[in-house]
């Protein structure tokens, strides 16, 4: 712990740490009225070593104390209440918990302590932050296709494009490694991995076409789709007798000046779909599907070509039923949306 003294000064000793009895003489000495100084050459300890100690003190003696808990906290009275609680109110979220039982501890100790005890508890969903202006455009909304009949709304050809990545944000996986053997473990990546962005479409009668987009969509590979894919099957579907009414959601690309001047001569209706409502759209739900489909694959496809290959073959093997059903939600999840007067909806509800 201590080191020679140098040439320079006698009283020069380097020290990397202060014992507790070193401590408590500091203070008494301190206490004493003695100064810094004479300290440092009574004890022969490092005078910065000494000031550091001594300023690091007078902080903190100007904070609170630390709350103390031991590790028998939930044995006892406190451990019924919260059980008591849990399975009175078994959709408790851990906030929750910890507020009606005025715990003092952590979320991560309850949480330990209900997972020993087999205690169910409910996470708390994420929910978009929906503001007063666009709420009153989705009710609007709702309510004008809600006066369209059935064969008018079976027209409507939905579209969107969705991100795959290798490993998804909040999606992690904990490794042991044992001793000296550094390369069972692989280095992983970070921020979600690589991805694959995907556009599709889909009506009543049929999926349409599965189109992967190297990087991220703008503008001009927007338009490039609505060209070259997204007009020839709406021409495809009126050569067989089918007006299809063209839907897009309001994603920047979709709203480009270049993009905006070729809809104005489209010759086609479009649906002026309503900002922030994923939760309108059927295909929004063929995105998870698919994903969860993916997901579920062993081995799981991680590179971007194994995704793109696996999304593709997954989309051509989607059964037609699943469409069907999405498409006649389209009604009810307009009818839910003004039900809840324009907020926000759950699809596993309808």
């Amino acid at each position: 712990m201590y080191y020679g003294a140098t040439k320079k000064s006698p009283y020069f000793f380097k020290m990397t740490k202060l014992t507790n009895t070193i401590k408590e003489t500091i203070n008494e000495l301190i206490v004493s009225g003695i100064g810094p100084s004479k300290i440092a050459k009574q004890l022969r300890i490092n005078s910065n070593t000494l000031k550091s100690y001594l300023s690091k003190k007078r902080n903190l003696a100007n904070l609170p104390p630390k709350i103390i808990i031991k590790r028998d906290y939930f044995q006892g009275r406190v451990g019924g209440i919260v059980k008591r609680y849990v399975r009175n109110n078994p959709i408790s979220t851990s906030l929750q918990i910890l507020a009606a039982c005025d715990l003092t501890c952590s979320r991560q100790w309850l949480e330990q302590f209900l997972n020993k005890n087999g205690l169910k508890r409910t996470k708390a969903k994420r929910n978009i932050l929906l503001n007063e202006v666009n709420r009153i455009k989705r009710l609007s909304f709702c309510k004008e296709l809600l006066t369209w009949d059935d064969a008018r709304l079976e027209r409507v050809l939905f579209t969107d494009e969705t991100m795959v990545k290798s490993y998804p944000n909040g999606e992690f996986v904990f490794y042991r490694a044992l001793k000296n053997l550094n390369n069972i473990v692989s280095p992983n990546v970070q921020q979600g991995g690589s991805g694959q962005m995907l556009w599709g479409c889909m009506s009543k009668w049929a999926y349409g076409p599965l189109e992967a987009i190297e990087g991220h969509i703008t503008g001009e590979s927007y338009l490039n789709l609505l060209i070259n894919v997204i007009k020839r099957e709406m021409d495809a579907s009126r050569d067989l007798g089918r007006e299809l009414i063209f839907q897009q959601d309001n994603a920047k690309p979709h709203k480009t000046q270049a993009v905006m001047n070729y809809l104005e001569n489209w010759g086609y209706e479009i649906l002026d779909w309503p900002p922030q409502s994923p939760d309108l759209s059927p295909i929004e739900t063929i995105w998870n599907v698919m994903k969860m489909r993916m997901k579920a694959m062993t081995p799981r496809p991680r590179t971007k070509a194994s995704m793109r290959d696996a999304m593709m073959d997954i989309w051509d093997k989607l059964e037609d039923d699943l469409r069907i059903n999405l498409m006649n939600s389209f009604k009810k999840r307009l009818q839910a949306c003004v039900a809840n007067n324009g907020g926000l909806i759950f699809i596993n509800k309808l």
